[in-house]
């Protein structure tokens, strides 16, 4: 039994090339183990999945995909939603870490658009008032860790910052820097970690990773994944419910109630899965493994997309933050520069992603409508 995903990358954890690296990786453990072709399961089809059980097969291997979904992609789901002009991206859209050229390569070879957003963003205080660039947040931020570095024990961020002083900075102004401390944290923590600094370790947890830095993925991210799985056999709405295994082979139970015998598995499914034991597994995992599941925690992310018949803005800037305010949705990307469609995507995080996914439509759109109001009034 072997396990891939992005949670098993040890430096590009939460990132579409981490989690394809890690693919790349299990197979390449699989077929050292393996003494010629083997029946392979490989149980969740995202980008980890799709890469093992493509190069497993490449390698000569009889390969089964078994996907809880009713589609394939996982963390990447890509919609060609009637009347919209570019495909909506619902989950990962950005290309972004070390390296990730290949990614990229791979996507302009299957005719996938993907822009880089490297200008500078799109800075208003609450009132609409522009704001310039400051990088404030990433110094403070940059103290409190290296405070904590030199502590006995782990703390969270939020401690950290606190008990280091770092974080006590003017509430004075407009915006003030602690709205740029608090738009710090939410661009660079609460939308690439899905986490507020009360979840996240001081000593662990990755820093300087805005969540709208890098490459946007424009045409249809999911494209890789269904590459990837073309001609294998994969199979659909079969989620896995038990793994047993001995050295005699590995046998799996779906929640059809149908069994599946196969010599090896390779495990992708989501941490989230795991730590809720959605899967049953005989015998138990190691201690260590076990550990980590516990150990290691996931956020919420989400996105809003809205298109309007025509924009109500005259920038170009690609990436919109509000500094300071109320608004539930304070980070904006818009898409007219790149797609030439008036098309704007929200990005909240942390525990904005979980009160936003508790309102209904109608509270959804008023709640964007609200958070918008700066950039209409700064044009």
């Amino acid at each position: 039994m072997f396990f891939a995903g992005e949670a098993t990358s040890d430096d590009q954890s939460a990132t579409v090339p981490g989690a394809l690296e890690s693919g790349v990786r299990v197979a390449a453990e699989v077929e050292a183990a393996t003494g010629g072709p083997e029946r392979i399961a490989i149980i969740g089809a995202g980008a980890a999945g799709a890469t093992a059980a493509n190069r497993l097969a490449g390698y000569g291997h009889t390969v089964i995909v078994l996907e809880a979904r009713d589609r394939v992609g996982g963390r990447i789901a890509s919609r060609a939603a009637e009347g919209w002009p570019v495909p909506v991206e619902l989950g990962a859209s950005w290309v972004r870490g070390e390296r990730v050229e290949s990614l990229v390569a791979t996507l302009d070879f299957l005719g996938v658009d993907v822009a880089d957003v490297s200008a500078a963003p799109l800075l208003v205080a609450a009132d609409g008032t522009p704001a310039s660039a400051d990088d404030l947040g990433k110094r403070v931020v940059a103290d409190a860790v290296s405070w904590a570095a030199g502590r006995p024990e782990d703390v969270p961020l939020s401690i950290a910052l606190n008990d280091s002083g770092a974080g006590n900075v003017s509430a004075d102004g407009d915006p003030s820097p602690l709205d740029r401390l608090d738009a710090y944290l939410r661009t660079d923590v609460a939308l690439p970690l899905g986490a507020t600094p009360e979840e996240l370790s001081s000593w662990y947890a990755p820093a300087d990773l805005a969540a709208t830095s890098g490459s946007i993925v424009l045409g249809g991210f999911d494209t890789v994944v269904a590459n990837l799985l073309e001609d294998l056999d994969v199979r659909l709405s079969s989620a896995v419910t038990a793994v047993s295994h001995s050295d005699s082979g590995v046998s799996l139970r779906l929640a059809t109630g149908e069994g599946v015998s196969v010599d090896r598995v390779v495990v992708t499914v989501p941490l989230g899965v795991l730590k809720h034991q959605g899967i049953t597994f005989d015998p138990a995992l190691p201690f260590p493994q076990r550990a980590a599941i516990a150990d290691l925690g996931f956020g919420s992310a989400d996105a809003v997309w809205l298109r309007f018949d025509e924009a109500f803005w005259e920038t170009d800037a690609v990436v919109w933050t509000v500094l300071g305010g109320t608004g539930v949705i304070r980070d904006w990307v818009n898409l007219l520069p790149l797609t030439g469609e008036p098309i704007l995507v929200g990005l909240v995080g942390a525990a904005a992603a979980d009160a936003l996914a508790k309102l209904d439509d109608d509270a959804v759109i008023a709640a964007a409508q609200e958070s918008l109001a700066p950039f209409a009034a700064a044009g």
